[in-house]
């Protein structure tokens, strides 16, 4: 079972795009702990992931923080 720094390793080494225009795309980490938030409570269980209002509303959520 992978440790809890594994994970932070993991999450600080994502590669996150940027832009001159628009700077880092800062909400990379934020998405994957919702995906991973949907996955958990069985909202997700397909390897597609649509848009939709509970992503939105999770996503906003853990973004608020």
């Amino acid at each position: 079972m992978k440790t809890l720094d594994y994970y932070y390793k993991s999450f600080s080494q994502l590669n996150v795009s940027s832009s001159s225009k628009r700077g880092n795309a800062h909400y990379k980490p934020i998405l994957l702990l919702t995906v991973i938030d949907l996955i958990t409570r069985a909202v997700v269980n397909d390897n597609r992931i649509p848009v939709s209002e509970e992503l939105i509303q999770t996503f906003e959520r853990y973004w608020v923080f």
